[in-house]
């Protein structure tokens, strides 16, 4: 596993792939136009070398999107843009400007990828602009978090993610209610599920 930037490389401390679905409450109350579906996140951090001067390099998209009803299925899923979209950090988070991805195998709940493309780094002149980088390896599939707030229960959050993906592929953990709230009082909850692995 290696994450090259321009002509620098990096081994891979860890490269996560999850998902979320949003708390409609907070979306009807905060973002009522905003995209409410699932939505996958593929995470790469590069390793820092103890006499590099730069930070660890991390890649990633937060907002993906695969027509698949099953999470084994991601095998297979490629996603290309060409407009800022996902980011890249080393200084600041800047956006990447153009990549393709692919996830082409599965092993249990890791999946193999590829990722290719530009971001901005601003470090220097020469890490600037529209600097190219690749990465690759096996990112592990941890969790669906499903979003809810005090009046949602275990039953409920099934049904959210049901209307995405399989709930018989994973294992649902019981729901949690943060003690964070939200501006209107309504406090925070979250349900886990983690992928069954056969």
């Amino acid at each position: 596993m290696k994450f090259i930037l321009k002509d620098k490389t990096f081994a891979i401390e860890s490269a996560t792939l999850s998902a979320a679905i949003p708390d409609p409450y907070w979306q009807a109350k905060y973002d009522p136009s905003g995209d409410a579906r699932l939505f996958w996140s593929l995470e790469v951090i590069g390793e820092r070398e103890e006499d590099d001067e730069m930070w660890e390099p991390r890649i990633y998209h937060e907002d993906l999107h695969f027509p698949i009803r099953r999470w084994m299925n991601v095998t297979g899923q490629v996603v290309e843009w060409s407009e800022p979209s996902g980011g890249i950090y080393v200084v600041e988070h800047e956006y990447i400007s153009r990549a393709c991805l692919r996830l082409s195998e599965r092993d249990g709940a890791r999946f193999r990828f590829d990722w290719e493309g530009c971001g901005d780094v601003r470090w220097d002149d020469e890490y600037g602009e529209d600097v190219p980088f690749t990465t690759s390896g096996w990112a592990n599939f941890t969790q669906v978090v499903v979003r809810g707030s005090e009046s949602d229960t275990d039953e409920t959050l099934r049904a959210r993610l049901a209307a995405y993906l399989e709930p018989g592929d994973f294992v649902q953990q019981p729901i949690s209610f943060s003690g964070h709230r939200y501006d209107s009082g309504v406090r925070m909850a979250q349900g886990v599920f983690i992928p069954r692995v056969e």
